[in-house]
């Protein structure tokens, strides 16, 4: 984005410079083999919207599993904010029909006690296969699905801390946390806000501080096989109308400024797909105050 607030697009490039300008645009760090991922959460230096729009991450993602997707954290002294955005399709048909889970382990290690998941995921109470019958001829129809596709996505589920504790939330009153998905042409983003400690208006919280490292796991079940082939949302695979934040397209941008005009790669032709479920897990060491610098 430039200083007059207009965003920047990146030139045209096809699949095999995708990932090489993805790096560019992003100063993507491109982690290999098997070790575990610890990736540095930046400073908040500029405000951090959960819209589904990529602009105020650049320059603070990390390629995770394999480059099927890339994620970065930022945090200030109240919150931690996640973003994972993605261009494989498989993926995509995953998070949004079999939902998506960030489990934190406030330690640090591999022991979660607080996961929160959304989106609660299109499959479940056979919303999806309600979806896929309507009669795309019908604006009656279409606007039921519409309707409850926007219902499916106004929903988060807590599960934690206690053992067996699952408490489902309105998005929009769930105590400082905040989570959106989005997108458009290929592109797809994930925005979650989560406050660091619990308080007043927060409680539901990671229970760390600035300084501190967490373990976060990114986590989706296997794709159903009854999904549509196409994204929901693209007007190919019986989804709902319009974007994924509830029946209207993002208002800007992918990564990068890539705006699925051809200037991103393009999955459907065989990049990045994967049948295989997504679980990564990461090593986060939160940012200071003294850490701040321009991302």
């Amino acid at each position: 984005m430039t200083a007059d607030g207009q965003r920047t697009a990146l030139p045209h490039c096809g699949p095999r410079l995708a990932a090489a300008v993805l790096g560019a645009a992003f100063g993507v760090l491109i982690v290999t083999g098997c070790a575990p991922l610890d990736i540095a959460s930046h400073w908040q230096t500029r405000a951090v919207r959960v819209d589904g729009i990529a602009d105020e991450w650049q320059g603070t993602l990390t390629s995770i599993a394999k480059g099927k997707a890339w994620v970065g954290l930022i945090n200030d002294s109240e919150y931690v904010y996640v973003c994972l955005t993605t261009v494989d399709r498989q993926l995509q048909r995953q998070i949004m029909g079999s939902g998506f889970t960030v489990w934190f382990d406030p330690e640090g290690g591999k022991n979660p006690l607080l996961g929160i998941q959304y989106p609660m995921g299109l499959a479940e109470g056979g919303v999806l296969s309600r979806m896929r019958s309507f009669d795309a001829d019908s604006a009656k129809q279409r606007q039921q699905a519409a309707g409850e596709f926007a219902q499916a996505m106004s929903q988060m589920e807590i599960i934690g801390p206690g053992k067996d504790e699952r408490h489902r939330l309105s998005v929009g009153s769930a105590g400082g946390l905040e989570a959106r998905v989005s997108g458009e042409g290929d592109w797809f983003v994930y925005e979650l806000r989560i406050p660091l400690t619990a308080g007043d208006g927060h409680p539901c919280a990671i229970g760390t501080a600035p300084g501190g490292q967490i373990g976060m796991r990114l986590e989706t079940r296997k794709a159903d096989r009854s999904l549509p082939s196409g994204r929901p949302g693209d007007g190919s695979g019986g989804g709902p109308p319009g974007g994924f934040g509830g029946g209207s397209p993002p208002g800007g941008g992918m990564p990068g400024g890539m705006d699925g005009k051809g200037s991103g790669p393009r999955p459907g032709g065989g990049m990045l797909e994967s049948s295989e479920p997504l679980q990564v897990w990461v090593k986060v060491h939160l940012a200071t105050g003294s850490d701040a610098a321009p991302i």
